[in-house]
Order: structure tokens, then sequence, then C-alpha cells
């Protein structure tokens, strides 16, 4: 999620927002998975940037939405780097 650096002024305020991604993160994967169950595509395909962002603006009570399916791209071969 782009963390590059982290805040907190004592190792306890590090903790506590390590705490905080692992459970945004976490918290963006089951609605990636209720998505996923509602679209019957397979979760991997879904966009995490689309499920992070709906998170961020969405209401409570807010449905849903059909989120981006990324299309299959076999034999794709992008090492990872960093841009």
């Amino acid at each position: 999620m782009k963390r590059a650096v982290l805040h907190g002024p004592s190792v306890a305020g590090v903790r506590k927002e390590l705490a905080l991604d692992a459970l945004v993160y976490n918290f963006v994967r089951v609605v990636l998975l209720a998505a996923a169950r509602r679209q019957n595509v397979p979760v991997e395909r879904l966009s995490f940037v689309a499920a992070r962002r709906w998170l961020r603006t969405a209401k409570r009570g807010t449905p849903l939405p059909k989120f981006v399916v990324n299309p299959p791209r076999p034999n794709r071969s992008e090492p990872r780097v960093l841009k």
C-alpha cells in the first residue's frame, strides 16, 4: 500500500501503524472476496486498488459495487521493480 515511511514517534507508535496497515489490508481482501463471489470471478482478477478506493469513499450502507475485472494475461513476464 505504498508505505515508505512510518511516522510513529515511538516503537509503540510504529507497532500501531503496522497493525492498522495489516487491518486495512485484510479488510480490503475481505471486500474483494465478497465482490469476487458476487461477480463469479476469481479474487485474483479483481482490482485491489479499486476496492481500496471504494472503501475510502463508501458511506455506511453503500452497496458493494462491481469492481474492475483485470483481463487474464497468460505468459506475462514482468519482473518486480521499483519505478
